[in-house]
């Protein structure tokens, strides 16, 4: 009799198949229930050396003895007429069945209990909003103002999606925190994000931004819906328990469309080796991803940041406050970066955070904006000689450049930026705002719609959108992306009154702006009494020279305090023709000027025009250096030079 005969006669065939079976269903078991327990890892590493040991005793067996009535026998002692080996062999048929039931059910637990649809903490905070956001600085807080809901606790699924989904492209989920210590919530959420900038360095691959899938933490839905949202074909999630300076790392692949497992593993490490386990995690997806990563050989995915383990935790702790931009939440972030710098000098990109809260604190704390460029300069100055591949040092850099006049140094600092990191959402945005501010919506218009593919659940990025797309004209789609912009902060855009205005429905444009009035007064915010509203709204919109004189004469504007409490309300004394006004409030807060030219100076609006035309916008605009950009970048549509003149222009 052949070997593969004898083989089968014995049924070592099939007790191999049933062995490794039922061995892959024990160790699953074990390994969710060492998990739950916090088991040391060398348990499971037990486990298998058992359950290997055993398949090579269980084959040997299977060869040398037979199972009789009377127990285990040797095969040579079993005369082949009593062997019951056929009977044998049918038990063991029913064993594998069994097991592999087992597999199954198991397979359907580990997808119905995935950890970004069925665990994780929400981590929200609600905040009453600014009429609009500033487009030239982040301002977003990516688990808050960006991720609004609706009262049915949806997500805006039919319009924040882009048309056709790439096969490159990826969502990280916030990985779900499985320490002992809940407080580690922001260590799991750190991690998440470091491994996210690091596949946003892989050319051809795009990664949807951290407001986007963040924004689904804790929020119960599944891969598919998420990847119908976010138009990626593939998602990254898992799991980060941190106990001590022992690390453990879960991280699975996932194709969206049919929720295939593409790749799963386990990473256990050190504090000390934490930027190695990102690496790993990084490369390990663009290897199944088949991206090819134009590095040199030296370079990393995931940055080596720092030796000082301490001064990371700080340092995530601090950039996880910065990013919310909330009540006390940059005083708090600026110092816990500080304690970081102080720890390790070389910390190049705790520096480039720090620079960054610096650059925009005085918008949330009582600080000067001349004291705090100061040290965010200083501060980008020193990220930039520690490591000069870092985008976001650069960025803070040509914030600081556009508010002093440096409009031209402010885009090349920018671009070079844009050249260190081309998906990055932030420096995208920004270099939209720069142009944007300066009239040039032609020219921002599709860095804007770059940020919102990358990020399309940021309220920021559809606002901008509908913004840069009314100063272009393009009605059809300002109108859809400020109405996208409402539904992910559940909220009315009082913006859409001006396209309302513009096209002479001037009544809609009333009714609109009365809706936002009353949803906001749902909210809670102070405003002017109901007539007094109706006052207003009249003269904005289409209203008489009786009725905008009637609007100047209210005491205050929007909010029951003065008129020049926020920058948003020049567009409202604009509106009402009150030009004088608007201008003397420019004269004594040249800050204002900053967002007011980005977000409405460039109206088409009959209004607008009006304020346009006035000799004090040519000295305005001469007054914050933007004729010098436009000779060098083109002029834009609503200010061109006369004609036989030595730089003299007009607006309009």
């Amino acid at each position: 009799m052949s070997l593969f005969n004898e083989l089968k006669r014995r049924n070592v065939f099939r007790v191999g198949l049933a062995y490794l079976v039922s061995a892959w269903v024990i160790a699953q078991v074990a390994d969710l229930v060492l998990d739950s327990i916090d088991a040391p890892p060398w348990v499971m590493q037990a486990i298998l050396l058992v359950l290997g040991l055993g398949f090579i005793i269980a084959l040997i067996i299977s060869w040398a003895y037979e199972l009789t009535p009377e127990g285990l026998k040797k095969d040579s002692d079993v005369p082949l007429d009593v062997s019951i080996a056929n009977h044998t062999a049918k038990k063991l048929d029913y064993i594998t069945i069994i097991a592999a039931l087992g597999v199954l059910g198991l397979f359907v637990y580990q997808q119905v209990n995935q950890p970004s649809s069925s665990t994780g903490s929400s981590h929200e905070t609600n905040v009453s909003q600014r009429s609009s956001e500033m487009l030239s600085e982040n301002t977003e807080s990516p688990e808050s103002s960006e991720s609004s809901e609706n009262p049915k606790n949806n997500i805006v699924i039919s319009q924040a999606t882009i048309t056709s989904k790439e096969v490159d492209s990826i969502a990280v989920l916030p990985f779900v925190n499985m320490s002992p210590d809940k407080d580690q919530e922001y260590f799991a959420d750190g991690i998440s994000e470091e491994i996210l900038n690091a596949l946003v360095k892989a050319t051809g691959l795009r990664v949807a931004g951290r407001t986007s899938s963040f924004s689904f933490k804790g929020k119960g839905k599944t891969i598919k819906e998420i990847s119908e949202v976010l138009n990626v074909a593939h998602v990254l999630e898992g799991s980060v328990r941190k106990q001590g300076d022992k690390v453990r790392i879960t991280a699975q692949l996932i194709k969206a469309d049919d929720g295939f497992h593409l790749w799963s593993e386990t990473y256990d490490g050190k504090l000390d080796n934490i930027f190695d386990l990102q690496e790993n995690i990084s490369r390990k997806v663009t290897d199944e991803l088949k991206i090819i990563l134009n590095l040199n050989p030296e370079e990393r995915l995931a940055n080596k940041m720092t030796e000082d383990i301490e001064a990371y935790d700080l340092f995530l702790r601090g950039r996880e406050l910065v990013a919310k931009r909330l009540d006390d939440n940059i005083p708090q972030g600026l110092a816990l970066l500080s304690q970081a710098v102080e720890r390790d000098p070389s910390f190049a990109q705790a520096w480039a955070v720090l620079a960054e809260a610096e650059v925009v604190s005085y918008g949330y704390i009582d600080v000067g904006q001349s004291e705090a460029h100061k040290r965010a300069s200083s501060y980008a100055q020193k990220a930039i000689a520690l490591n000069n591949k870092l985008a976001l040092p650069y960025a803070v850099l040509s914030l600081i450049e556009a508010d002093n006049g440096m409009m031209l140094e402010a885009i090349d600092d920018l671009n070079q930026a844009l050249r260190l990191e081309p998906n990055n959402v932030l420096i995208n945005r920004w270099i939209g705002g720069i142009y944007s501010r300066i009239g040039r919506a032609d020219l921002a218009t599709p860095f804007y719609a770059q940020a919102y593919r990358l990020d399309p659940l940021s309220s920021t990025n559809a606002f901008n959108l509908a913004s840069s797309s009314f100063f272009n004209g393009e009605l059809e789609i300002a109108e859809k992306m400020f109405r996208i912009a409402g539904e992910l902060r559940n909220e009315v855009i009082f913006e859409s009154s001006y396209i309302y205005d513009f096209q002479g429905k001037h009544q809609l444009a009333r009714d609109h702006t009365m809706k936002a009035y009353e949803e906001a007064l749902g909210r809670g915010l102070e405003l002017l009494s109901n007539d007094e509203m109706v006052v207003l709204v009249n003269a904005m919109f289409g209203g008489t020279e009786q009725e905008k004189t009637a609007a100047r004469a209210l005491n205050g504007m929007w909010l029951k305090n003065s008129d020049d409490q926020y920058y948003w309300q020049l567009q409202l004394l604009v509106a009402i023709g009150n030009n004088d006004r608007a201008y003397e409030i420019l004269e004594s807060k040249p800050s204002f000027f900053t967002n007011f030219s980005a977000e409405a100076t460039w109206y088409p609006n009959a209004a607008f025009k009006d304020f346009r035309a006035d000799p004090r916008f040519i000295k305005l605009l001469q007054k914050h250096n933007y004729p010098p950009a436009w000779q060098s970048i083109g002029w834009p549509k609503y200010c061109q030079p006369n004609p036989g003149t030595d730089g003299q222009f007009s607006c309009q």
